[in-house]
């Protein structure tokens, strides 16, 4: 699995399914949009991947919060390698990225920079924050 901490994806895995959400502690709804995106890169024969925000942003939007996590950073890597996933995409939620709007993220980091063909979210992903 090959881990971006930026968003200089590869070629190889631009054009490819991608699933978005915190995936902390991967539960039956995290399994559920996982295992879609992931039948769905099989079928199409795409490349499959991750993309994941750190730190949560309940905890960055509010400094109180110390700890709004089930699984560490390094905890979520190995959950997510279990799943044999062509890659993972780390996003640093700071101050520029959560001052993008939805549209903004959806033009400048989706379609400019990761390129995905396909996008699968859960029903609760929020983009308002951003």
């Amino acid at each position: 699995m090959k881990i971006y901490n930026n968003l200089n994806i590869n070629k190889k895995h631009q054009r490819s399914v991608v699933a978005i959400g915190n995936f902390d502690g991967i539960h039956l709804g995290h399994q559920k949009v996982i295992n879609q995106a992931k039948q769905k890169a099989k079928k199409k024969k795409l490349p499959f991947g991750i993309m994941t925000l750190e730190p949560v942003p309940v905890m960055f939007l509010n400094q109180k919060i110390k700890n709004h996590r089930i699984n560490s950073l390094d905890q979520k890597k190995s959950q997510l390698k279990k799943i044999k996933l062509d890659f993972l995409i780390i996003i640093k939620f700071n101050k520029f990225f959560s001052s993008l709007s939805a549209e903004q993220f959806i033009e400048k980091i989706i379609y400019k920079k990761v390129k995905c063909k396909l996008l699968y979210v859960s029903k609760n992903l929020h983009l308002t924050f951003l």
